[in-house]
């Protein structure tokens, strides 16, 4: 929704557990609490009336679980080069 024309749609995930581990190594809190927060987050992300937090039909998703940031940024960036190859851009 954010950008519903463009040229090249990216969502980006990673399990909830690495995402907890991800949380945790940032806030420093504790492992029960950084879950019940995200846990918290996601379901009202997914569920408010506007905008809620889901994959656009023509988004690539991208799992980012185990992935460096280096690593994730080659993902998105092999799509972009993939799409653009394919489309001509």
């Amino acid at each position: 929704m954010v950008f519903p024309d463009a040229d090249v749609k990216i969502f980006l995930d990673a399990d909830p557990d690495e995402r907890i581990r991800r949380r945790q190594a940032e806030t420093e809190g504790a492992k029960e609490t950084v879950a019940g927060e995200l846990k918290q987050r996601d379901d009202r992300d997914r569920t408010r009336a506007e905008s809620p937090l889901v994959q656009a039909p023509d988004a690539v998703y991208i799992d980012s679980t185990g992935l460096s940031p280096e690593e994730v940024e080659e993902a998105i960036l092999k799509v972009i080069r993939t799409n653009f190859r394919t489309e001509g851009f």
